[in-house]
C-alpha cells in the first residue's frame, strides 16, 4: 500500500511532540555541526500539494542552459564548474551542456555520466590535501541536472558524511586564488585521464601559478 502525502506527514507527526518537533538523535554524532546542549527540531509542516515549480523547468527560463559554454572544463555534453565562494577546498558542480534532468538523460548520456563521474573522483581524490570525494544530486532547487562535487580535505573528520554540506554554509570562504589553483588542478587531472578541454580562463589561471 502507497501512502498518500497527507499520510507520510501524519506518520512522522505522530512521532513528534505537541509542537509538532520531532526529536534529536544526531547530537551525539562528532560530525553534528552544532554544540549547543539542545537544539530543538522545527516543527514538521503539512505537505504543498501540488509543489512549487523549480527554476528553469523550461529550457528558455533555464540559467544554466545560458551558462552551457562556461566552466573550468567542458566537454560536448558536459560542463565542470567552480561553485564559489566556499570554505572548502574543492567545491564543483557538474551539468549536462543541454537541458535534461536525470531521469530524462537518454541512455548514452547516463552512460557517459557514470564513467566522467569516476574519472572527477579521480582527479579531485589525486590531489594532495583531498581524503575522500562526496557526489550529491538533489535537484530541488533547479530542473536542469546537477551534481555537487565535494573535495573532502584530509584529516577533518568532522566532514565526514552528510553533515558535510551543513559545514559548508558556516565555513569562512577560503582565498579566491585558493579556489582557483585547486580547480585549475582538477581541469588538468580529468583532461588528461577523460579528454575534453579545459577553458582559457583556467589555463590563464593555471600559467598565473606555475
Amino acid at each position: 500500500m502507497t501512502w498518500t502525502p497527507e499520510q507520510y506527514a501524519e506518520f512522522i507527526r505522530s512521532h513528534a511532540d505537541a509542537e509538532g518537533r520531532l526529536p534529536s538523535y544526531q547530537q551525539e554524532w562528532m560530525t553534528f555541526p552544532f554544540d549547543v546542549p539542545s537544539l530543538p527540531i522545527k516543527p514538521w509542516l503539512d505537505p504543498v500539494v501540488p509543489e512549487p515549480e523549480r527554476f528553469g523547468v523550461r529550457p528558455e527560463d533555464c540559467r544554466a542552459c545560458a551558462q552551457q559554454d562556461q566552466g573550468i572544463w567542458l566537454n560536448e555534453n558536459w560542463r565542470l564548474f567552480a561553485c564559489e565562494p566556499t570554505g572548502l577546498p574543492v567545491l564543483l558542480m557538474l551539468q549536462p551542456r543541454k537541458h535534461y534532468d536525470f531521469a530524462d538523460l537518454p541512455d548514452e548520456l547516463a552512460a557517459e555520466m557514470g564513467v566522467l563521474l569516476r574519472h572527477i573522483a579521480a582527479a579531485v581524490e589525486g590531489m594532495d590535501n583531498i581524503e575522500r570525494v562526496h557526489m550529491d544530486r538533489w535537484g530541488d532547487g533547479s530542473a536542469h541536472l546537477h551534481w555537487f562535487i565535494t573535495g573532502r580535505p584530509t584529516g577533518q573528520l568532522q566532514l565526514r558524511g552528510t553533515f558535510c554540506a551543513v559545514w559548508e554554509v558556516v565555513m569562512p570562504a577560503l582565498p579566491q586564488d585558493v579556489i582557483d589553483a585547486h580547480s585549475v588542478e582538477v581541469a588538468r587531472r580529468l583532461q588528461a585521464s577523460f579528454g575534453g578541454s579545459i577553458t582559457s580562463e583556467s589555463q590563464a589561471e593555471g600559467a598565473a601559478k606555475s
